[in-house]
Formats: C-alpha cells, structure tokens, sequence
C-alpha cells in the first residue's frame, strides 16, 4: 500500500522561509498554556522566542505560544545542537540556510562556505557563491565521469536527540483536539528536555527522502497527515519537514499504539524520482555522502592566475 492510500494531509504550513511574512504564533486558546511542562501564563514566562519549527532549516515566521521560554531554553541546549550537525550536510546539498546567510563546514583536511547573497570571490567573480577547498589526498569531493560525490565526515552528534528535535516540532503544530492522545510522548520531551531520561536505550526510526536534482521542494515546509483507516496498525499520524532536496519523517503513533501490538511503517513519497531510506535515530551516521552532476571547467592561464590571488586573499582574510 502506497502512503497516500494510508494517509491524508491534515496540516502545513508552507513557504516557512519565506522572511517577508508576518510571524504567527500558534497557542491554545485564550490562555498560554506549555504543552511540555503543564504550566500556564500564571505560573512561567511566555516570549516570542520559541520557534514552532526550527529557525536551521530556514523557518523565518512560525513561533509558538505553546512552549514556554523555560522549555524552550531546555530544548535548546540538549537538542538544538545535535540536530543542527544532522542537517548540516543536508542544507550544504540544498543549499537552504538557517539563521545565517551562509553555510559553513570545516575540518582538519577541508573547508566549505556557502553564501546566500554575496560573492565569495567578488574580485573574480560575482556570480561565485560558494567555495570548497580541500585536501587532494583526503578531498571532499571524489571526481567521477558525471559529476562528483560529496563525502563528508559528520560532526559528532547524538541520534536520539535528532529524533526529539522532529518530535518536539510534530507535537508544536499537533491540533488541540490531538493532544490527549500524546500525553505520554508530551511528557517524554520534558524529561529528555531535563536530563531526566535517559536517550542511549531509546529504539526509534523514521525516513529521509531525498529528491535528486533541480526538482527540489519549493519551500521550507511542515506537514501533518493522519491515517485514513482507524482500524488497521498504522501509526494514527506522520510528521514530514521538507527542505530543499530533503524531507525528514517520522510516524507519530499514539501513546496506545505505542502499548499494543506492532505496527507498520511506511516513508512518505513526494516525488516520482524520490529515494527514501530508513533512518535510525539509535545509530550516529559518521558519514555523509551524496552524488552531484556537473560540468568540471579548468581553469588556465591569465584566469588561472587571477583566481589564485584571490582565492590567497580570500584564505588570508579567514585566517586574520
């Protein structure tokens, strides 16, 4: 079974990069109420800093009411930076860029900058925005007949923790009418959020499309989709995040699905010449890889000169 013969779209929230819209700040009614920690407006602050979906895929305008900032600050410092070593390759591939205007990634053999808008090599050229200089014999990108492979050597991060980043943000947009069926996963968040439990014995999975090429997704966006038929043993809800070529997913089944019997999984597929894997969120990934198709120009003489000057300037003003 296909999963749009499983599931229906019931919400999302699209063109979530889009930094010309007004921001909206989801709540539960009149009053603010934390959907982790249980405290109201009487009793915890309130701000506009908690992001609904997170700001390192590009989110410009979809904030929260429904997380406190003492919740927010928690999520942040145990989850925020697992999560944004996860992406990180995958925004290099897509070029989709978070808080900064850039994208940066560095080790001991390479480097990589990425900007949105200005030139990285403006003496040479302006059409220039992205540069990649590495090590030949421990180089990033491998040559091949049609292109080249990305290969990079990810940044540690805990697995587990990238999972609760997705779940978190799914349980932010989740309906009001759908909160009591995960009450339990509500309460998971807060003590992973505090410390309080435990993330290495945790077996959890989800997928990752990968759409090749230029037909990429439009936007940053964030979907909802709940199965059609009550009866069977499919997770009652998905969650996918789409960015650029990627789209991160992971079934949401009910705090008593979770109880019963065994249930079965199946990757969300938004493009004919989509490839989906599994991921598990028990497992780090140390390296990335992925295939690019290009047109390799040399460049030689009087040009091969100019931009060895600047590209000299370029690594002098880093260092500095």
């Amino acid at each position: 079974m296909q999963f749009s013969d499983a599931y229906e779209k019931i919400l999302s929230y699209d063109f979530l990069d889009d930094d010309t819209k007004k921001h909206i700040y989801l709540e539960d009614g009149d009053k603010h109420m934390c959907r982790f920690c249980g405290e109201g407006e009487d009793e915890t602050v309130f701000d506009k800093s908690a992001h609904a979906i997170s700001e390192m895929v590009g989110n410009r305008w979809l904030f929260s009411y429904r997380e406190c900032k003492k919740c927010n600050i928690a999520f942040g410092n145990t989850c925020e930076d697992s999560f944004g070593k996860f992406v990180l390759p995958l925004k290099i591939v897509s070029q989709v860029y978070g808080k900064k205007r850039s994208i940066g990634y560095s080790n001991e053999h390479s480097q990589i900058k990425i900007n949105k808008e200005d030139a990285i090599l403006p003496e040479f050229s302006e059409d220039i925005k992205a540069l990649i200089k590495s090590n030949e014999e421990n180089s990033v990108l491998i040559p091949e007949k049609d292109g080249f492979i990305l290969k990079l050597v990810r940044k540690r991060y805990v697995p587990q923790l990238v999972y609760f980043s997705l779940l978190k943000m799914a349980l932010t947009i989740l309906p009001f009418e759908e909160y009591e069926k995960y009450v339990h996963c509500y309460a998971m968040l807060y003590a992973v959020s505090r410390e309080e439990e435990k993330t290495d014995g945790i077996n959890v999975y989800g997928f990752e499309e990968f759409i090749p090429g230029p037909e990429r997704f439009k936007c940053t966006n964030a979907e909802l989709y709940r199965v059609k038929d009550m009866s069977g043993n499919r997770p009652y809800m998905y969650f996918c995040l789409n960015f650029g070529n990627y789209s991160l997913q992971i079934p949401l089944p009910t705090d008593q699905q979770q109880r019963g019997k065994s249930i079965s999984v199946v990757g969300c597929k938004h493009h004919d010449k989509s490839e989906i894997r599994i991921l598990r969120f028990n497992e780090f990934e140390e390296i990335f890889q992925c295939h690019f198709s290009a047109v390799m120009k040399e460049v030689v003489g009087e040009e091969k000169e100019r931009l060895a000057k600047c590209l000299n300037l370029e690594f002098q003003n880093r260092a500095e």
